[in-house]
Parts: structure tokens; C-alpha cells; sequence
């Protein structure tokens, strides 16, 4: 048992803004650490209302099994579950991917550097490598007014590589201060070769208005143009998440969970290696999932340019003929309806194209 930061929780399981860790120049203090987790469960254990307590095992179990025997049976399959189980076991004993705490500095060339800090909220799980395409997905938390059911939500970035299909970092804190989040996920974005982020706008006001003053909108994506409501004029930043595309955008995360390559012997859920991400993926449909709603808003980025470039190798297969059409011309001073030949297209779009593999819109809106 390593535990190298928690938040405190007060005794109805709110967190209490201190941090705590059971780290001393690098030994593990276990002995301290179960006694501070049966302490925090009996203190949760005995509020009327249990999703506290349960939250709090996911998050830090004592064995392996107690993770996938607190969750719902109803979102995954019973070979699905034995793939979590067996992934959740390399986290704990992997000496490829560790999950590491890291400060980030940027220096007077511009470069991110990475510093190994227990006490940061960045996590690293494998460093930038030059030459690799990254893309960000954002969970934001209301800055300005907090409603009482937000209290226990953080701010969360993931970063996810597009050539290995991994997650490799992620960002959550809980602060009031957008100048701060955006410092740290804008450092995020810089270190993983200047990352595009895909952000859910519903709560992101006061985000994406950091993001306009600092001069860094380009950083943000688009809205996708399916999710766009009809008739707009304009082009807003990041997605609308609602009670029409909710279901559509958190199954288009579980397909990427669900995939599986039999010949490479791997898929989505093996490309986690972090236990609390995975965590949040298992639990998708209940308990704390601040980081899962940001690997949402990610796979919606990594749909839409898969998407585009699809699009924009549906729009070369064209068959073209030519067609005589009128033209009006001016010749010696007198207006002339003259036939020409232009070179017109047929589109062969197929008619069953949709927003996501497991089906939704029709991409034939573009």
C-alpha cells in the first residue's frame, strides 16, 4: 500500500481542502495508511447515505477483489470485468508505467519541464515523446457560483497519445482560482507537443475565458459539427453536453473501453495505468467520475478527427463528368447567354454513415 497524497474527508465525507500523505523521503508509511483508511471507512460507514463510503473504498482499496466487488454489476460483461481485474493487477506490479506526481515548469525557451512533487496534482504516466501527437479532454467545475451537489466535483484534464491510444497524464484539483487551472492545464497542453483540448462548455465559462484573455483560444477545439445546434451562425469552442447526447458521448467512451484486439492482445481498458482512472471507467455509471467525464470529452476530440479525416476522404470519392450549363457574358456591349462546359461532381457518401460506431446521429448534417 502506497499512498503519496489524499484529501481529507470530514466525518460526512466532504473534503476538507488538506492534504495528507503517507510518504517520508520516499518509504511508505503502510502501517499509518490502513489505520487512516479504516478510520476515514467507519467515520463514512455511519452516514444514512453510503455513496461517500463507497467512493472512498474504490479509491482506496485493500486488496484488488474489493475494487470489483463494490461496483455495478449492470455496465460490463463478465469477460469485460475479468479485463479490469487483470489490468488493475499490472498497474499494481508494472515497472514500465507508473503514475508519478509531477510539478511543471516552464523555462525561458518555453519548455515544459517535469519535477518529480508528491504534493502536485499533475499526474505522469509516460512523458511526451517528440514527434507524437497528443490531444486533451476537459471536465470543468463552476468557478464563480458552486452548487451544493458540485461541492465534491473536481476540475479534471486527461492526455491521451493518438499513436499508442494510451492515456499518459491527468490533471484534478478542486480551486475557485481559473487562473491556476488554466496555468496547469495549459503547461499540460504545452509539454504533450502543444495538445488540443476538447472541453465540456456547460460549466466552462470562466475556463474558456482564460483561455480567450491569454491569447490561447486556438488551444481549444471546436465544437463538432453533428453537436452543433441548427442554425448557428457562429462556432463556439468545446460541446454542449445534454439529455439528447449524454448517452451517445458516454457510450462512445465505452466503446473505446470495450475494444478489443484479439491479435495485439489489447484494448481500451488496457490502455489505463492509472487504478484511479480505471476506477472511474468501471464506475462510470455512478460514484466520483470527474476524470471519466474528461476521457469523455477526449474520445469525443479523438472521434472528431478520426471523423474529418474520413470526411475528407469521402469527399475524393467523387465520380465527375462534364455538363454544358448557361452563362451569361457581355460581347460588344451586349449581355449573352452563352453554354459552357463545367465539371461537375457526384457525391458518394454512404447513406448509413453515424456520429459513432455504435450508432447516433447521421453524419450527412456536414
Amino acid at each position: 500500500l502506497c499512498i503519496s497524497k489524499a484529501e481529507e474527508l470530514d466525518d460526512r465525507g466532504v473534503k476538507t481542502g488538506r492534504i495528507i500523505s503517507f510518504m517520508v523521503n520516499g518509504y511508505s508509511l503502510q502501517q499509518e495508511a490502513y489505520e487512516w483508511i479504516g478510520k476515514t471507512r467507519t467515520v463514512l460507514g455511519s452516514l444514512s447515505d453510503k455513496t461517500a463510503y463507497w467512493q472512498f473504498v474504490k479509491q482506496y482499496p485493500l486488496h484488488v477483489e474489493e475494487v470489483f466487488e463494490t461496483t455495478s454489476d449492470n455496465l460490463w460483461d463478465v469477460d469485460e470485468k475479468r479485463r479490469f481485474e487483470a489490468q488493475k493487477k499490472r498497474i499494481f506490479v508494472s515497472e514500465t508505467y507508473r503514475s508519478v506526481p509531477m510539478a511543471l515548469q516552464s523555462d525561458l525557451t518555453g519548455t515544459v519541464r517535469f519535477e518529480r512533487n508528491a504534493s502536485s496534482p499533475i499526474k505522469i504516466i509516460e512523458e511526451p515523446k517528440t514527434g507524437f501527437n497528443y490531444i486533451m479532454g476537459i471536465d470543468p467545475i463552476p468557478i464563480i457560483t458552486r452548487a451544493e451537489s458540485d461541492k465534491r466535483s473536481d476540475y479534471a484534464a486527461v492526455v491521451k497519445c493518438l499513436e499508442t491510444n494510451m492515456y499518459v497524464a491527468y490533471y484534478t484539483e478542486r480551486s475557485k482560482d481559473s487562473s491556476r487551472l488554466f496555468n496547469k492545464t495549459f503547461l499540460l497542453q504545452k509539454a504533450y507537443n502543444n495538445a488540443l483540448a476538447m472541453i465540456e462548455r456547460n460549466r466552462a465559462d470562466a475556463i474558456i475565458g482564460e483561455y480567450e484573455r491569454r491569447g490561447c483560444r486556438n488551444f481549444l477545439a471546436n465544437e463538432p459539427l453533428p453537436l452543433r445546434p441548427a442554425g448557428a451562425k457562429t462556432v463556439e469552442v468545446g460541446y454542449s453536453k445534454n439529455i439528447h447526447n449524454a448517452d451517445d458521448l458516454t457510450d462512445n467512451l465505452l466503446a473505446w473501453a470495450r475494444h478489443y484486439d484479439e491479435e495485439k492482445e489489447t484494448g481500451g481498458i488496457e490502455s489505463i495505468w492509472d487504478d484511479i482512472m480505471l476506477d472511474q471507467v468501471y464506475t462510470l455509471d455512478s460514484g466520483n467520475k470527474d476524470i471519466a467525464d474528461a476521457m469523455v470529452s477526449c474520445e469525443l476530440l479523438h472521434w472528431w478527427i478520426l471523423e474529418k479525416a474520413a470526411r475528407k476522404q469521402r469527399l475524393g470519392k467523387y465520380s465527375s463528368f462534364k455538363k454544358k450549363v448557361p452563362v451569361k457574358r457581355l460581347v460588344n456591349g451586349v449581355l449573352q447567354i452563352q453554354w459552357v462546359d463545367v465539371e461537375t461532381f457526384q457525391n458518394k457518401f454512404p447513406n448509413n454513415y453515424k456520429l459513432f460506431s455504435h450508432g447516433g446521429q447521421s453524419s450527412d448534417k456536414f
